[in-house]
C-alpha cells in the first residue's frame, strides 16, 4: 500500500506506455469521490509491468486533478499480456453493494436513494452516475427509507416507478405519515370517495399516462404527485396536471 501523491502519480503517468485513453468522465466521477472524503482502500491496484503502467491511470489522473493524496495498493511485475483480463468483470452497482451489507429490497432501495438527491437537487439534469458511497450516504442518512420501500412493494402501486413513490413516500411520511399510506394505498388500488377529488383526479392522470402516446418523465410524474399532496394538504382542490417548463419545483409540505 502506498499515498499517492500528486506528484508520484505523474511520475507513474510518465511510465504509461500503451494504457487504453482516458474516459474524462470516470476521472471526474474519481475527483469526486476523493473531494468529498469516499476514496476507500478498496483493493483495486494500480499496476506495472516492470517500468509500464498497465492499470490504474484514472486513478492517477483523478489524484492530480483533486490535488490530493490517496492510499492504493500497487502491484508490480504483472505479466504485460493480463492487461486483456484487467477490468473484464461486471460492474458492481449501488443496489449490490446495498445488498451485501445486509439491507432488503437493495435494488428499490438504490433506486429511491437516487430519486431522494434527484429531488434535493431539483431534478436538475445530471449524466453523472451516482456513486456507490453516495448511494449508502443517502440510505445511511435517511433510516426510515427501508421501510418507505417495503411499503410501497407490498402496495404494488404500478401507476408510478417504485423509485419515484418509495422516494416520495418516505418524504411526504416525515410530514403525515397516515396521509402518506393513504395516498400511495390509494394509488395502488384505487381511492375512497372521502379521500377526495384531488386524489382521484391524480390517480386518473396516472393511469392515463401509462397509455399515453405522448411520454411524461418522471420528474415531471412527481411533480404532478407532490402538486396533489400539497392542495390536500392546504385543503385545496386540484384537477388539472401541468408542468411547464421553467416552473419551480414545489416543496413538499
Amino acid at each position: 500500500v502506498e499515498t499517492i501523491t500528486p506528484d508520484k502519480a505523474m511520475k507513474y503517468l510518465e511510465m504509461n506506455v500503451h494504457n487504453r485513453p482516458i474516459h474524462q468522465k470516470h476521472v471526474d466521477f474519481l475527483v469526486e469521490e476523493i473531494k468529498n472524503g469516499r476514496w476507500k482502500l478498496n483493493g483495486s491496484s494500480i499496476v506495472f509491468n516492470g517500468d509500464t503502467l498497465i492499470d490504474g491511470q484514472h486513478r492517477l489522473w483523478a489524484v492530480i486533478t483533486a490535488a490530493m493524496p490517496i492510499k492504493s495498493i500497487v502491484v508490480r511485475g504483472v505479466d504485460e499480456g493480463a492487461f486483456a483480463t484487467i477490468d473484464t468483470g461486471v460492474t458492481r452497482t449501488g443496489g449490490d453493494v446495498l445488498g451485501i451489507m445486509g439491507e432488503k429490497n437493495p435494488a428499490n432501495l438504490a433506486a429511491a436513494a437516487r430519486f431522494i438527491v434527484a429531488y434535493e437537487n431539483k431534478f436538475k439534469s445530471d449524466r453523472k452516475r451516482m456513486a456507490n458511497t453516495k448511494v449508502i450516504e443517502v440510505v445511511k442518512k435517511n433510516p426510515g427509507l427501508s421501510e418507505s420501500v417495503e411499503f410501497i412493494r407490498r402496495s404494488k402501486c404500478k401507476v408510478v416507478s417504485k423509485a419515484i413513490a418509495a422516494g416520495l413516500h418516505y418524504l411526504m411520511a416525515k410530514k403525515d405519515a397516515a396521509l402518506a399510506n393513504e395516498l400511495f394505498e390509494g394509488l395502488a388500488h384505487g381511492f375512497q370517495p372521502e379521500s377526495g377529488e384531488t386524489f382521484l383526479a391524480l390517480r386518473e392522470k396516472l393511469i392515463g399516462l401509462l397509455t399515453a402516446t405522448t411520454y411524461v418523465k418522471g420528474p415531471s410524474i412527481a411533480i404532478f404527485i407532490i402538486k396533489a399532496w400539497n392542495a390536500k394538504r392546504d385543503g385545496k382542490y386540484l384537477r388539472v396536471f401541468r408542468h411547464a417548463a421553467g416552473e419551480e419545483i414545489p416543496k413538499i409540505k
